[in-house]
C-alpha cells in the first residue's frame, strides 16, 4: 500500500508542475503578445502623427510658397491681384481711347503743389508759384473776379462799356479792336451779370456776378462760381504743349480750344478763341510762345496790370 500511494502522489505531482509550467509559459507568451501589439499601435500613433506632421508642413510650404507668389492662383483663375486694381484704378491711358494717350495729364502734382485739385477761391496756384502771384492783391475778390477787376476803373464794383474800352487801349490795342472788344464782352455778358430782370441801358457788368457769365467750351481752370483749379492749368501744357514744356505755340493753340469744344456750343466756340486769341497778342514772347506764367498771370488778372505797367513806362521813357 505505501509503494503505491507514493507512486500515485508523484504522479500527481509530475502532472501538477507540468500544468503550472503550461500556465506560466502561456502567460508570458500573452504578456509579450499584448506587449507587441501595444507597441504595434504606439508605433502606428507616431506614424499617423508624422504623416499628419508633413501633410500640415507641405501645406504650409504650399501656401508661404503662394503668399510669396501671391499673383499665380488669382492670375491662374483670372482675377486681378489689390496692386493690378490699384494700377488699373489709378490709370490715366485706356487703350481703347486712343486721345488718353495723345492728352497726357500730370500725375506727380500731389509732390509740388498741396491739394492741386482743391479749386482756390482767391489765389492762382500753380506748381511753381504755389502761393499764387506774388505781391498781387486779392482784395478778397475770387480769382475770376480779379480777372475782370482790371477793367473796373473806378473800383465801383461795376464795369461799364468805357471802362473796357480804356482798359484795353491801356493794354496797346489799337481803338478799332477796343470797340469790337467792347461791343462783345458788353453785349454778352451785362445781362447775364445784372441782378434785374431788366436789362441794362448801359450795358454793365456787375463784377458781384460775373461767375454767371463763364461760358462753355473753355478750360474749366475756373468752376461755376469762380474759382481757381491748379490741376486743370496745369493740364492745358501737359496735354497740349508738344514743342517746349509749359508753353503754347499758335497751333497748340488752337489745338487746344478745339478739343476743349463742348457738343453744339457755338457761344463758347467762339468766345474761347476770341479770348485766347487776344491773350496771344498780349503776351506771347518773342519765339511766338505762350507761356504757363502768363497764362496763370492772365487768370488773377496781374498780367493786365503788369502789361499797363510796362506801357505806361515804355510811353514815359519815349517822352
Amino acid at each position: 500500500m505505501g509503494p503505491l500511494i507514493n507512486s500515485k502522489l508523484s504522479s500527481i505531482k509530475r502532472r501538477a508542475a507540468t500544468k503550472i509550467s503550461f500556465l506560466t509559459r502561456l502567460s508570458l507568451t500573452t504578456k509579450k503578445n499584448k506587449g507587441l501589439e501595444r507597441d504595434h499601435q504606439e508605433q502606428k500613433a507616431v506614424d499617423v502623427h508624422s504623416s499628419s506632421s508633413s501633410s500640415v508642413s507641405m501645406e504650409v510650404d504650399a501656401s508661404s510658397k503662394m503668399d510669396s507668389m501671391p499673383n499665380m492662383g488669382m492670375l491662374a483663375s483670372g482675377e486681378k491681384t489689390p496692386t493690378m486694381e490699384r494700377e488699373v484704378a489709378m490709370a490715366t491711358v485706356a487703350d481703347k481711347a486712343p486721345v488718353t494717350s495723345e492728352r497726357l495729364v500730370r500725375t506727380d502734382l500731389e509732390t509740388k503743389i498741396p491739394k492741386p485739385y482743391m479749386p482756390r477761391a482767391m489765389v492762382a496756384a500753380d506748381a511753381d508759384y504755389v502761393n499764387g502771384t506774388w505781391g498781387h492783391k486779392h482784395n478778397n475778390m475770387s480769382v475770376l473776379q480779379q480777372h475782370c477787376a482790371f477793367f473796373d476803373l473806378d473800383g465801383d464794383g461795376i464795369i461799364h462799356p468805357w471802362e473796357t474800352y480804356r482798359g484795353f487801349r491801356s493794354l496797346g490795342f489799337n481803338f478799332i479792336a477796343c470797340f469790337i472788344f467792347m461791343l462783345l464782352i458788353h453785349g454778352s455778358m451785362s445781362y447775364a451779370t445784372s441782378s434785374s430782370w431788366i436789362p441794362s441801358l448801359f450795358f454793365a457788368i456787375h463784377l458781384e456776378n460775373i461767375h454767371r457769365a463763364k461760358h462753355g467750351s473753355d478750360s474749366s481752370t475756373y468752376d461755376t462760381e469762380g474759382r481757381f483749379i491748379p490741376s486743370n492749368l496745369e493740364n492745358i501744357f501737359s496735354k497740349y504743349a508738344r514743342t517746349v514744356p509749359d508753353k503754347l505755340n499758335l497751333k497748340e493753340l488752337w489745338h487746344m480750344t478745339q478739343a476743349n469744344r463742348n457738343a453744339f456750343d457755338f457761344f463758347g466756340w467762339m468766345a474761347s478763341k476770341l479770348e485766347w486769341g487776344v491773350l496771344y497778342i498780349l503776351a506771347k514772347d518773342d519765339n511766338g510762345y505762350l507761356s504757363k506764367e502768363a497764362v496763370r498771370c492772365c487768370f488773377d488778372g496781374s498780367l493786365f496790370e503788369y502789361c499797363a505797367r510796362m506801357r505806361k513806362a515804355s510811353a514815359k521813357k519815349a517822352d
